[in-house]
């Protein structure tokens, strides 16, 4: 692996491939559950509330999801020398 700063890998790992993609998730099956299924549950001011706040929680423990994943990547590297 090549190296990356601190806030890159953290951005990268922790925010844009863990916690976004598990905001839109999580924001679909609640819509689902709330709505009953409906389609129109994705096109409500619900569904777009529910998805900003979701991304900004998820998100946050993205951030904390990538530092430790960068304590651990750390680790393994010097462990690798």
């Amino acid at each position: 692996m090549k190296s990356e700063d601190k806030q890159t890998f953290i951005i990268k790992h922790g925010i844009l491939q863990w916690g976004i993609p598990i905001a839109i998730i999580y924001s679909f099956i609640m819509s689902f559950t709330e709505r009953d299924l409906h389609k129109t549950a994705f096109i409500s001011d619900y569904f777009l509330s529910n998805l900003i706040i979701s991304c900004i929680g998820f998100s946050i423990g993205g951030y904390l999801f990538g530092y430790f994943m960068w304590k651990r990547y750390k680790k393994t590297c010097k462990d690798k020398k």
